[in-house]
């Protein structure tokens, strides 16, 4: 385990869809159902271990971080692309006669990005609560605020190269499903 692991947040930004949300779909109704949920957000955090060689201990600091601005460019790309197809979760939810909708109107989903000082090895050996919980998006704020992301990102960047990406995502919006389905689009 690393016991002085270190999160330190390099930066945040709002990734908006690549596209426009067309006219027709700017609102969309919560079912009955998901408007009794409470607000709640559903973590995940998944691990990839870096299997280049190209970033082994020895290489400078600034390799390091030309790296991580490469790989976090990439994953920017991919989330805004996501999000065109997925335009709820780049909206927000809001409440007109006691009814909750999402208002899709394109404002994004917030992405951090982190840089971890030591391997992702040292985390997947005893991961702990204290150490999971700083990989994860935090901070998150309520779906019944009109600036409030129904979904964060966060981009881990391990000084071995290695990439945890934390999820958080609004329930009254998505199950673990839907979640599968937005990672894998």
């Amino acid at each position: 385990m690393c016991s002085k692991m270190r999160v330190e947040v390099i930066n945040k930004e709002t990734i908006t869809p690549s596209s426009p949300t067309p006219h027709h779909l700017t609102t969309s109704n919560l079912s009955v159902f998901d408007q009794f949920l409470p607000d709640l957000y559903v973590p995940l955090l998944l691990f990839y271990p870096n299997n280049s060689t190209t970033n082994q201990k020895g290489n400078t600091v600034d390799h390091h971080y030309s790296l991580i601005t490469e790989r976090s460019k990439l994953l920017k790309t991919s989330l805004s692309k996501a999000l065109s197809r997925f335009y709820p979760f780049a909206g927000r939810i809001f409440s007109h006669n006691n009814i909750l909708s999402i208002c899709c109107n394109d404002h994004g989903e917030a992405f951090i990005q982190t840089s971890v000082n030591c391997p992702i090895s040292k985390v997947l050996e005893k991961p702990h609560d204290g150490i999971v919980n700083q990989l994860l998006p935090n901070g998150i704020e309520s779906t019944f605020e009109s600036t409030g992301y129904l979904l964060l990102v966060q981009a881990n960047f391990f000084e071995c190269g290695g990439i945890a990406i934390g999820i958080s995502i609004s329930h009254k919006i998505a199950d673990g499903f839907t979640l599968g389905t937005f990672i894998c689009s």
